[in-house]
């Protein structure tokens, strides 16, 4: 279930993930986060993708920055990807921000 949140902001019920779609950013607010778990929270192509349909191929491409949190924690590592790649927006280059932290672990990031 969605949340009533404004129309540029896409967050799921109970979720510490959200989407702003102004931004063209993906916000992590939770303690603890995996790849994996932004994508099952957003399950927007558009946003974040595999790049090929074969379930056992591990890359995805990322059409959106990412801002890790204050006191969130995001991991990223081969249990659920082996290649993410940054797609740049139109108008700004997506990054990944941490204010919280980040792991990354066996995974290519590339932009």
């Amino acid at each position: 279930m969605l949340l009533s949140l404004p129309k540029n902001i896409l967050a799921v019920e109970n979720s510490c993930i959200s989407y702003n779609s102004i931004e063209n950013e993906i916000s992590i607010a939770c303690q603890h986060t995996d790849f994996i778990d932004i994508v099952n929270s957003l399950q927007s192509p558009s946003i974040l993708q595999r790049e090929s349909s074969n379930f056992h191929e591990k890359n995805w491409i990322l059409n959106a920055g990412i801002s890790v949190e204050k006191n969130a924690t995001l991991n990223i590592d081969s249990n659920d990807l082996t290649w993410i790649k940054i797609v740049p927006s139109k108008n700004t280059p997506n990054a990944i921000k941490v204010d919280g932290s980040l792991k990354v672990d066996s995974v290519k990031i590339t932009s």
